[in-house]
Order: structure tokens, then sequence, then C-alpha cells
């Protein structure tokens, strides 16, 4: 899955980094499947991993 695009307070970022809130257009991904407080990240690439 490819994301199409971050942004923070509607300027677009090239990436995020811990405690940023931003949205993100993923391709091929509804809204339905991503809720609030959900983290994301490139699971083969450095994933996102519990504190």
């Amino acid at each position: 899955t490819e994301v199409k695009s971050v942004e923070m307070h509607h300027e677009a970022l090239s990436e995020a980094l811990p405690g940023d809130n931003v949205g993100f257009n993923v391709k091929n991904v509804s809204v339905k499947d991503v809720r609030r407080g959900n983290v994301a990240g490139d699971s083969k690439n450095d994933p996102p991993m519990e504190a």
C-alpha cells in the first residue's frame, strides 16, 4: 500500500515524526479501515513498535 500524501494543518509534509498529529491519503485503503488513534508505518522498513 502506498501513501499518496501526508498533511499537518493543511500543509504537505515529506514525513511525520512521533507525536505529530497528521492526516494522510493511502491508496487502496478505505476510510472505514482506519480509526482515530491507529498507528501507521512501514511494516517492512523500520516498523512502529510499542514503547
